[in-house]
């Protein structure tokens, strides 16, 4: 669920937003995003005083995970 996690909020641009479309607490979604950063070292979002943004090495794990999901859509169609 974390690359999930991730996508929600870059795409809204917010943790919390992200939390509310997915049905789980922001506190969830922020250490699931957290997790995946310290997992591959790598800063994936920027925090900013409202809301968040996608660093380059984030919009790049973002735009694979779009593509796979598209992928496993096409494959279950």
């Amino acid at each position: 669920p974390a690359l999930r996690y991730l996508h929600e909020a870059v795409r809204l641009g917010s943790v919390r937003s992200a939390a509310e479309t997915l049905e789980t607490n922001p506190s969830v979604v922020s250490r699931q995003i957290a997790r995946l950063e310290h997992d591959l070292g790598l800063d994936l979002i920027e925090r900013l005083p409202r809301g968040i943004r996608a660093t380059e090495a984030g919009q790049v794990l973002v735009e694979r995970y779009r593509q796979w999901s598209a992928d496993q859509d096409d494959a279950l169609s």
